[in-house]
């Protein structure tokens, strides 16, 4: 049996999960806080997070709780390429290295493309991916 947890919230940013990120801010996600906060002011933000809400003694703690795998959503611009938005392959370079070393094992998620729809101040109801819509036999209403 595989004993796991997801570890969202570090390396994609969603306002549901770590609201005081987006504190004094309009924004609903990680992209539209360039926006707001700008270039400097979301770098240090996003880099004080990211090397601070999931460290190799979270590996750890879980490893000796008998989990043995570990899901990380990322953003599709986990490497940066999508300037001036920062990439963040180097947290995840280093969560491969302790889950390696605590003998966890990873699912990638790529949890984010261009204008999707996972950027909603509460956790979304279920929808199709591609449309945007309801899965059969669900109602749009969040639960």
């Amino acid at each position: 049996m595989i004993r796991g947890v997801n570890l969202g919230g570090w390396l994609v940013l969603e306002k549901w999960i770590t609201p005081a990120l987006f504190a004094g801010t309009s924004a609903e996600d990680e992209a539209h806080l360039w926006t707001e906060l700008g270039d400097r002011g979301e770098r240090d933000l996003l880099r004080a997070h990211r090397d601070s809400f999931i460290t190799e003694r979270d590996f750890a703690d879980l490893a000796s709780r008998r989990i043995d795998a570990v899901r990380i959503p990322v953003p599709y611009f986990v490497f940066g390429d999508h300037q001036p938005i920062l990439g963040c392959i180097d947290h995840l370079d280093r969560a491969f290295a302790w889950a390696e070393r605590h003998r966890i094992a990873v699912l990638l998620d790529l949890h984010t493309v261009p204008d999707s729809t996972n950027c909603r101040p509460e956790p979304p109801p279920p929808t199709c991916g591609t449309c945007a819509k309801p899965p059969t036999g669900t109602t749009s209403r969040a639960r």
